[in-house]
């Protein structure tokens, strides 16, 4: 991605993922410290979000949810701690914590659904049906 953005002489905006287990794509959690560096320093690339994936999202009491949560959470202040040593860091600060926020508050179904349809009401200015489907409340909310 760097290469091609020195090409274009342009900025691309990515989300990091973290390897927290699936061992399918993204950084591992345990080797940030060696990978992470060389990216978070290129101009031309804008770190837009982190995420990871969980094998068992969907079972909050699983074992393999909470290592894995446990593994995000680790590599997320390693990464951050690291890149405060050399970076200004203040804007994607606030980015990692808004994203770290709503991964929180999707691993409680109910509690997201109750922050989309208040967000909805805010700015649509209407209330929402208890029974308008979740899609079409993040729709009106923008998210």
């Amino acid at each position: 991605m760097h290469a091609a953005a020195v090409k274009r002489q342009s900025t691309i905006g990515y989300h990091l993922k973290i390897d927290t287990g699936m061992n399918r794509l993204g950084f591992r959690h345990d080797n940030l410290r060696r990978t992470l560096p060389e990216v978070l320093a290129s101009d031309h690339l804008v770190l837009e979000g982190v995420f990871t994936h969980f094998a068992s999202a969907d079972e909050p009491e699983s074992p393999v949810f909470n290592t894995q949560r446990e593994r995000f959470d680790a590599a997320y202040e390693e990464a951050l701690a690291q890149a405060r040593e050399s970076l200004d860091l203040t804007e994607l600060f606030k980015r990692l914590e808004h994203w770290r926020r709503v991964a929180l508050l999707q691993s409680n179904p109910e509690d997201y659904r109750r922050v989309v349809r208040r967000a909805a009401e805010a700015l649509s200015g209407q209330p929402v049906p208890e029974d308008e489907p979740l899609e079409v409340s993040r729709t009106r909310a923008g998210l």
